[in-house]
């Protein structure tokens, strides 16, 4: 970082706010600051604000700033304040799942959601593989099999009698049922998609290093239960980008909450108080 930047950031930060002529002096930075448009600080109250987190956080104040977005007084992040602070907190991560497909399970008499299965089960390629593995407390489960109606009905495996005939297709289905036969299809019927990321922190506890695991995950059901995708703008034309900076945060609030403090991701603020991002701002946002 440039040596200018530096000490202008050292000279900021120590002054003292509760001193009248420090505190003018502050306004006077503050106030070319937002007749700049340099950042994203639009008053001098919100430059306040925006000092006094970047001095909690422990970060460069005006590298801070330019990395925020203050709302009813109120300071929301970017994705890379978020990032400096869990590097710094030892915090690694990956992205697991991309707007991922889930599907239901069977171990062939009970039924699971893919993100709530219980721990003893196992995921298996088919039904012959999910018997084997079945034993010492472990169970088996296989992908439940949809099928589809003449009639864009869609029925689970479980569903299905003896009077139905599976066709290989669409078509194939359509020509029994000319015959007047009861036919179906399969069908590929994901339950939800999500996208996920796991976080790795080590981390010295009681003079021992530890490694914790934590997982931030975030369901498009989850975005539909919430009004998301129907009310917000933002989440219908970048479903995708929300998802991860939704899941994203989620999961470094788990590992790091004491580093990051509460910090919110800018596209919280999308949701407050009605407020609208503009398509500049939803043009900035990143792919985590």
């Amino acid at each position: 970082m440039d040596k200018a930047v530096i000490s202008k950031n050292q000279q900021l930060e120590s002054l003292n706010m509760f001193d009248d002529n420090e505190r003018k002096q502050m306004e006077i930075v503050l106030q070319s600051m937002v007749n700049s448009n340099r950042c994203n600080i639009t008053s001098i109250s919100d430059g306040f604000a925006v000092l006094i987190r970047a001095k909690e956080l422990g970060l460069p104040f005006s590298m801070f700033a330019d990395h925020c977005f203050t709302v009813n007084g109120k300071v929301y992040n970017d994705v890379h304040v978020a990032k400096a602070l869990l590097s710094k907190a030892g915090v690694i991560w990956e992205r697991t799942k991309n707007v991922t497909p889930l599907y239901k399970y069977t171990d062939g008499d009970n039924i699971y959601d893919e993100l709530s299965m219980p721990n003893y089960c196992v995921i298996c390629a088919n039904k012959q593989q999910a018997q084997a593995i079945t034993k010492d407390g472990k169970i088996g489960v296989y992908r439940l099999k949809f099928y589809r109606t003449t009639n864009d009905i869609v029925l689970n495996e479980f569903e299905i009698s003896d009077k139905w005939e599976i066709a290989i297709s669409k078509e194939q289905a359509a020509a029994k049922a000319k015959e007047g036969k009861f036919a179906v299809y399969r069908v590929d019927v994901p339950t939800d998609y999500c996208t996920e990321y796991k976080f790795t922190r080590y981390k010295i506890i009681n003079g021992k290093e530890r490694e914790i695991t934590a997982y931030g995950q975030f369901t498009i059901s989850e975005a539909k239960n919430a009004d998301l995708l129907d009310n917000k703008d933002n989440w219908k034309k970048y479903a995708k980008v929300m998802l991860q900076h939704r899941a994203f945060f989620l999961g470094a609030r788990e590992i790091a909450d004491d580093t990051l403090l509460g910090i919110q991701d800018v596209t919280e603020s999308f949701n407050v108080n009605g407020k609208k991002p503009t398509e500049e701002e939803l043009q900035q946002l990143e792919e985590i």
